[in-house]
């Protein structure tokens, strides 16, 4: 896949929800633990003031672009085959295509009632979703080092 830069930022031409739902089977096939990151112009932006998230984005095993000014900016430096890949909608093709593909699913983060009522929704609207588990971030303090230890988001292949 051909990837483009804009900023500080490392972001991956991608065409379709299809292609991109492609990319993440083939991120299962390799078995190790990986993550995608969904990427807008804030995020971009952020990458170029932030080492640290630059880090993050840059070292990810795909970066997104969400957000029509990144497809336009990538289409006119040269990259005509990279289209807008929306979080929200990918998350919604993901868990709709994971019922088929045996995809297990594990949430990360906001408030447990905010998990608990997202997990709710998910399982209503894809009936064979799996999700295996959700946890919620303590909101009111800095995690430890070891409780983000004891909670190792890829134990397994979730997405």
């Amino acid at each position: 896949m051909n990837e483009v830069k804009i900023l500080a930022t490392t972001l991956t031409c991608i065409n379709s929800y299809d292609e991109a739902h492609s990319a993440l089977l083939n991120l299962i096939k390799i078995g190790v633990p990986e993550y995608i990151t969904v990427n807008n112009v804030h995020t971009v932006v952020e990458c170029a003031l932030d080492k640290k998230y630059k880090g993050v984005i840059n070292n990810s095993f795909l970066a997104f672009p969400d957000g029509k000014p990144l497809s336009i900016y990538a289409k006119l430096k040269g990259y005509k085959n990279v289209s807008r890949i929306f979080g929200p909608t990918f998350m919604e093709k993901t868990l709709e295509w994971g019922q088929k593909d045996g995809l297990k699913h594990y949430f990360f983060g906001s408030s447990e009632e905010t998990l608990k009522q997202m997990n709710s929704n998910i399982t209503e609207k894809y009936l064979k979703t799996k999700i295996d588990e959700c946890f919620s971030l303590p909101l009111s303090r800095k995690v430890s080092n070891r409780e983000n230890d004891s909670r190792k988001v890829f134990k397994g292949n979730y997405y």
